[in-house]
């Protein structure tokens, strides 16, 4: 089922003759439900129906909403949709987001999650704005709301759930609507039409392969043996292999950008990248980037369309890089020797991080005044979805429900301060239900831009007080970032401690 809102707003501008949104439309594209991304399209329109392009809108989805439309107080508890987040598994089973936009590289956590259960494996869906967290045997899972770093428990899987994890012998192409499978020892693919049941062979490579991936565009599929440095080109427009490209000394990790596909290398500190365009021309197809010091055996990320960020474990840091650097403006790739350097690199503070997602929260125009992004409520309930245009300052909503049980209105959870002495320190949490608080509550401490960071303990000693069971330095000021509270809240600066 398909719902639309509208908000017809008057044009202001006086005798200034300049665009102004007269209309925002908001569609929900099917039903929403819990623990699963839907997509909703924005529309910002002038006169006669005219979309009006710009700046990305703002957008926030709020539980439980009250009263006229309009954008959320910051007490209220929403999830904010904007901007982009680096999320990270962690060796303690914790979940960090980071936003690489904050100020401080010592303050940039927006929240921290425990897993409930240890994480086997983990699977982010940077489009809907969730991970699944699989457990012990992959017979559970949970889902984690990227916006706001809530779980919700998924329960058992089905079996053709688990077989279909991350399963590198199998692909999707959209273009073909096709699905593929690898048989590795013969090198054989097979194919099917999509979500059928019968695979017949499609493709016999020149050689075994022990994974395939197919390019966001469709067009393209990569049979892949990382130990031999071997990638074998399938064009599927054709049907055909056409290519076998070899890498430098192997590769440990693969990801697809728009443009590229990047190979992490095994041995020496660069990244192979092969351009999806030059495939089907005569030109130069493999192109090695230097990447400095960074663990050949550490993960990487898409950034939006155009961009990698790269983990580096050992220090606690993520490097970004973005393709706009690497051409000369001509569609020609640099040399490697000409390439620029990481444009930025985000300082992890906390748990060491072993493996990395990327979240886009924001809205993203797909044409001119048409915008489009995915939500994922964590629970039931009432909710309203607002939109804000940023030219304009205008503002659309739409109130929609979702089956579950929902949760009563609250505020977004705040720890304060409430008294110290000593090296120690008592703390409240404002705006919870105290009947959902924990006899215990973990926190991460950090003194800004310092090294110095711990996790504490807090006991709960009253409705909604704790107390902190460890010494904190004195004449410091601390960032706190707590965890296993009903809603995740927002790191809180205290201090300088007497």
């Amino acid at each position: 089922m398909r719902r639309k809102a509208k908000l017809l707003l008057p044009l202001l501008l006086g005798l200034i003759a300049s665009p102004a949104a007269a209309e925002i439309r908001i569609e929900l594209e099917g039903d929403v439900e819990v623990g699963s991304a839907t997509g909703i399209a924005v529309s910002v329109l002038g006169e006669g129906d005219f979309a009006l392009g710009g700046a990305l809108p703002r957008a926030w989805l709020v539980p439980e909403p009250e009263g006229a439309c309009a954008p959320p107080s910051a007490s209220v508890l929403r999830s904010e949709l904007d901007g982009w987040l680096i999320i990270l598994r962690n060796s303690d089973n914790t979940i960090t987001a980071v936003d690489p936009e904050r100020a401080l590289a010592s303050g940039n956590i927006v929240w921290l999650t425990p897993a409930s259960r240890p994480i086997e494996r983990w699977q982010v869906d940077g489009d809907g704005g969730i991970a699944r967290l699989w457990h012990t045997g992959l017979q559970t899972a949970e889902v984690l709301n990227l916006s706001d770093g809530s779980l919700v428990d998924a329960g058992n899987l089905k079996a053709g759930e688990r077989s279909g994890l991350d399963d590198p012998l199998s692909a999707t192409s959209s273009l073909a609507q096709r699905d593929f499978r690898l048989e590795p020892a013969s090198g054989r693919i097979l194919s099917s039409a999509r979500d059928a049941s019968v695979f017949a062979p499609f493709v016999d490579l020149r050689a075994p392969a022990q994974s395939i991936a197919v390019s966001p565009d469709g067009r393209w599929l990569f049979a892949l043996s990382p130990e031999e440095g071997l990638v074998q080109v399938v064009d599927l427009a054709l049907g055909r292999q056409t290519r076998a490209l070899l890498i430098h000394a192997g590769f440990t990790h693969t990801a697809f950008t728009d443009d590229y596909l990047y190979l992490r290398e095994a041995e020496r500190a660069y990244v192979s990248m092969i351009r999806l365009t030059s495939l089907a021309e005569d030109k130069e197809h493999v192109v090695a980037i230097p990447v400095g010091l960074l663990p050949s055996d550490d993960p990487m990320a898409p950034i939006g369309t155009d961009g990698m960020a790269f983990l580096s474990s050992q220090e606690s840091a993520v490097y970004l890089y973005m393709e706009s650097g690497m051409s000369d403006g001509h569609g020609t790739m640099r040399s490697p020797t000409e390439m620029l350097a990481p444009y930025d690199v985000v300082r992890i503070r906390g748990s060491h991080p072993v493996d990395i997602g990327v979240y886009d929260r924001s809205l993203r125009e797909v044409r001119p005044g048409q915008f489009r992004t995915s939500i994922s409520p964590p629970h039931g309930g009432n909710w309203r979805l607002v939109v804000r245009d940023r030219q304009s300052e205008q503002i659309g909503c739409l109130d929609f429900e979702v089956e579950g049980p929902a949760m009563a209105r609250q505020e977004r959870p705040a720890v304060e301060l409430i008294g110290s002495g000593g090296g120690d320190a008592v703390f409240s949490v404002a705006g919870a239900d105290s009947a959902q608080l924990p006899p215990r509550l973990a926190m991460l401490a950090i003194v800004p831009g310092t090294n110095w960071q711990r996790r504490i303990n807090a006991v709960r000693t009253g409705d909604a007080s704790y107390r902190v069971e460890e010494t904190l330095p004195r004449g410091q000021t601390i960032m706190l970032v707590p965890s296993g509270l009903p809603y995740p809240a927002e790191p809180v600066t205290i201090g300088p401690l007497p």
